[in-house]
Parts: C-alpha cells; sequence; structure tokens
C-alpha cells in the first residue's frame, strides 16, 4: 500500500465476507471504485458529486465475487465516473500508474 502511487482509495478492508471454499478461496482482490457495489462500503466512482455514498447492497457481480471465494481487501482508484481515459480525478488526485 504505497501512498506515493496513489492507487487504492481508503482504508483496506477487513471485515468482507467471501466463501473461503469457492474456486477462488481467499485469493486477494481489489475492487475498482466504480459500478461494483459492496454492501456497507463507500463507493464514490472517483467523483466528490458521490462522496458518502454508501452501498446499502452488494451489486450482482460482487456476490458472484464473494461466492467464487475472492477476498476483497479494499478498492482501486478510478478516473471520475470512469469518463477519462487516465486516473487523475479531483477527488483522490493523480494515480502515479506504473
Amino acid at each position: 500500500m504505497n501512498p506515493r502511487l496513489n492507487a487504492l482509495v481508503g482504508e483496506p478492508f477487513d471485515d468482507v465476507s467471501f466463501d473461503a471454499g469457492g474456486p477462488l478461496g481467499g485469493v486477494p482482490f481489489l475492487v475498482k471504485d466504480l459500478v461494483c457495489l459492496l454492501e456497507g462500503k463507500p463507493m464514490e466512482w472517483g467523483s466528490r458529486l458521490m462522496e458518502g455514498f454508501v452501498a446499502p447492497i452488494d451489486s450482482f457481480l460482487m456476490s458472484r465475487f464473494k461466492a467464487a471465494g475472492l477476498r476483497t481487501l479494499g478498492k482501486t482508484t478510478t478516473p471520475e465516473m470512469g469518463f477519462n481515459a487516465n486516473t487523475a480525478p479531483v477527488a483522490h488526485g493523480i494515480t502515479r500508474n506504473p
């Protein structure tokens, strides 16, 4: 978790459930701060407009990820609303991707 890269949004998740017996049981995973909702976690689409939004439910895709056993550790930065080709949203700053 290198703050200089600025690739992660918020604190790491340590309380997300997953099916350890699934085909990908325990494989560490990061979710993009875009579209894929994770119940009880902030999802802001890289935008100040969505700041403070907390997902009320898991999206269908997230429920499938959990069932497969992926262990979601946090979320990564994204272009604002996913509309740009670079990750430099005002909300979280530039991501220095190698």
